[in-house]
């Protein structure tokens, strides 16, 4: 039975807001102006936190993009009161960037610096002569599937399609059979502790002068790789991943 609430609320239910109290002007608290910026140079600065930014590769310098004497104008007057509000200071460094100037809504310039050239990875592809193709290019994602692998921001984890795969292997009947089950498992050895001890008994059966006998320390060798590696799915995914939230953008040519 579905109940249905009506429509208009009852009047019995209604009620007013309480009287807001009245305070004079001079009753009124006055706010504490130093935490309110005097005008768009007053910023203010913390201590609590100094940013480095490492460098490895060598000096980008970009020459400085035309302005007409109006722009140059607008750019030297933001940069005396980066200057003065501390927020820059001059600087040698051989590294260089062009200064962008962007109209706001308001009709005022936005001070923007161009460093698309310290990042620029598909130029470096391009310089090497590579093509990349559209239906394997993702872009802003969080996890990525790579060469039997899962990467995300919590780290690298084996491909849940590849753990599947290796649950549902039966033991081995012959050399041939241990040896595939052994290089499948020892592309994701990292992921297991004590890899080479567990597999001991296993790669035994692979000499020559082994016979081919299946015992219970091989069945146990061989249940206890495929326990460590493919435990409960839970751990492969951070707890806060949302599938909706980190949805890649597709890469699409015309």
């Amino acid at each position: 039975m579905v109940k249905k609430f009506p429509t208009k609320i009852p009047a019995p239910l209604v009620k007013p807001w309480p009287p807001m109290p009245h305070i004079s002007p001079t009753s009124a608290p006055s706010p504490p102006r130093d935490l309110f910026a005097a005008g768009p140079a007053d910023n203010g600065h913390t201590t609590y936190l100094a940013h480095e930014i490492h460098t490895t590769s060598s000096p980008i310098r970009q020459p400085s993009r035309r302005k007409n004497p109006k722009q140059r104008e607008e750019e030297d007057r933001q940069v005396q009161e980066m200057i003065k509000a501390e927020v820059v200071s001059p600087s040698t460094s051989p590294w260089s960037s062009p200064v962008v100037l962007v109209k706001k809504k308001d009709g005022t310039m936005r001070f923007c610096i161009n460093y698309r050239r310290l990042n620029d990875v598909f130029n470096k592809i391009r310089q090497a002569g590579l093509k990349l193709r559209p239906t394997k290019c993702f872009l802003a994602a969080r996890i990525v599937s790579f060469l039997g692998h899962v990467i995300s921001q919590a780290g690298i984890a084996p491909d849940l399609d590849k753990l599947h795969t290796i649950a549902d292997i039966p033991p081995p009947q012959d050399v041939h059979g241990i040896r595939a089950f052994l290089g499948l498992m020892s592309y994701y050895r990292r992921f297991v502790k004590g890899f080479a001890h567990i597999a001991k008994p296993l790669h035994d059966l692979t000499h020559k002068r082994e016979a081919f006998l299946w015992m219970d320390k091989r069945q146990a060798a061989f249940r206890q790789l495929k326990d460590k590696l493919v435990p409960p799915s839970s751990w492969l995914f951070p707890t806060t991943f949302s599938p909706s939230a980190s949805a890649p953008t597709h890469i699409s040519l015309p």
